[in-house]
Parts: C-alpha cells; sequence; structure tokens
C-alpha cells in the first residue's frame, strides 16, 4: 500500500508537468463550474484559501461572493495547539497581509469568525479521494480547522490530482464534495 509520503511526492512530481498556463485555464474552468452549483448559490459564509503554486486559483470567485453580499473569510495562522482562525475579510485588497507561510492572510484587524457559523469551505490539498479523502501537507493544521466545521467541505483540485485512493488516519477530515475543471462529486459516505 502507497505511503501519504510517498503519494504527496507522485502528486507533486505530476502538478509539476502542468504549467502554470495550464493550471491557470483550469482554475477559471473550477471556478466556473463551483459557481454553477446550487450549493455555492445557497451559500452564505464561505471559507476561501489564499492558493499557493500547484493549487487551484479560486480567489477570482471571492470578489464575485462579496459582490453578491455573501460574506466571506480566510484562515489565519496563529500557531499553538489550534493553528489557525477564521477572520473576515472584508475589502479584498485592505485587508490582507503577508502571513506566517508567506501566505496572504487577514490581517489582526479583522473579525473572528466562528468556524461553527461557516456554511461553505472550499478546500486545498495536494490530492483527494472518491470517498471524500483528503491528501493534505501532512501537519494536520487544516483538519484541525476542518473538524470544527459544520457547513459543507469542498475539495477544490486539478483532475490530476484525483487519486483512486489515499491512506487515512482518525484525524483526517473528509470533504462532502469535490470540483475539478471537469468534475462536481457528490460524496456520499463521509466521515468528519
Amino acid at each position: 500500500m502507497i505511503t501519504k509520503k510517498d503519494l504527496r511526492l507522485t502528486l507533486r512530481e505530476e502538478t509539476a508537468k502542468h504549467s502554470a498556463e495550464e493550471q491557470n485555464i483550469c482554475s477559471q474552468a473550477i471556478c466556473i463550474g463551483l459557481a454553477a452549483q446550487e450549493v455555492w448559490r445557497n451559500a452564505k459564509t464561505i471559507l476561501f484559501y489564499m492558493p499557493i503554486a500547484g493549487e487551484p486559483d479560486i480567489w477570482p470567485l471571492a470578489a464575485q461572493a462579496c459582490k453578491s453580499g455573501k460574506t466571506i473569510a480566510l484562515p489565519r495562522y496563529t500557531g499553538g495547539e489550534d493553528p489557525y482562525h477564521v477572520r473576515q475579510v472584508r475589502d479584498l485588497t485592505q485587508d490582507l497581509e503577508c502571513g506566517q507561510f508567506g501566505i496572504m492572510e487577514p490581517s489582526d484587524a479583522c473579525p473572528i469568525l466562528d468556524v461553527k457559523l461557516l456554511d461553505f469551505v472550499l478546500v486545498p490539498g495536494i490530492g483527494f479521494g472518491p470517498e471524500g479523502q483528503r491528501l493534505g501537507r501532512g501537519k494536520g493544521y487544516y483538519d484541525r480547522l476542518l473538524a470544527k466545521a459544520l457547513g459543507i467541505k469542498c475539495g477544490v483540485a486539478f483532475d490530476w490530482q484525483i487519486t483512486a485512493s489515499i491512506p487515512t488516519e482518525s484525524h483526517d477530515v473528509f470533504v462532502n464534495c469535490i470540483v475539478t475543471p471537469t468534475l462536481w462529486l457528490q460524496v456520499e459516505s463521509q466521515r468528519v
């Protein structure tokens, strides 16, 4: 059986085969597909992520969400036992600053939101499995945040990040659905 470490390496190597231009085109297709979903249209409070290299860029949807009156939020790294807090972003340019890992995050001035109030969570990952399994970066930081979220968790991935199987552990949080440039997968058997 493949280990998480080996699978991370394989999926990162696969992502590296796809140019920035191809990833950008695929990201646009993901945004279009996601915006067409009823669950997106019905969402009132959405947790975004700020994409890093190799992740789909769904940030353009944040402006659309703001215009339609949705509350948007981003995670902010705080360290410690509970490494991420969720903060509301009201101004997409003024409210962000470079965070702990060189990723743009909400500033300390942004209001903290209760994770349990999020009704839709956009979830990055290195890979996803057909039953909602998520392969993260290996530290469990995001899983701790996701475990508290009661809303719908949506994995966001390129097609090549979907794999037949992902090894899981008891602390791993599964997603309820997955969106790729060509796929909307509603997961039936989902575990939190």
